[in-house]
């Protein structure tokens, strides 16, 4: 009986394909030619002045209103006192009268602390 299976054979039928690989590489061809021209072709459309007017003109984008005159900065030593003004008020604003119901009692026993820490 003759040898059916000869070298030539097998050549000639792996440059054809076989069954499931010649039916995938259309596909496959699609597939890649999209992943490859997609991008140019959005490139192609999309990167022309009078589009890119378009999409800016037609999308709301946050407007601030115009910038008022600024305060004018006083030096160093006057922010300073200015701040050491404003530390006295809130100090002054957080510590009760001694007359007031709710002071502080200076015989007050001292406070129990927690684990030795607080």
């Amino acid at each position: 009986t003759p040898n059916l299976n000869t070298g030539s054979d097998r050549r000639q039928r792996g440059r054809r394909g076989t069954g499931a690989m010649a039916k995938r590489t259309p596909l496959e061809v699609f597939k890649f030619g999209v992943y490859i021209l997609l991008p140019i072709g959005t490139i192609a459309f999309f990167n022309k002045p009078e589009m890119i007017r378009k999409l800016i003109e037609t999308r709301e984008y946050i407007v601030y209103p115009p910038e008022g005159e600024r305060p004018p900065m006083g030096s160093k030593a006057e922010v300073d006192n200015a701040l050491k003004k404003l530390r006295e008020d809130r100090l002054g604003e957080a510590q009760p009268a001694p007359d007031a119901p709710g002071s502080l009692v200076p015989d007050a026993a001292p406070r129990k602390k927690w684990f030795g820490i607080f």
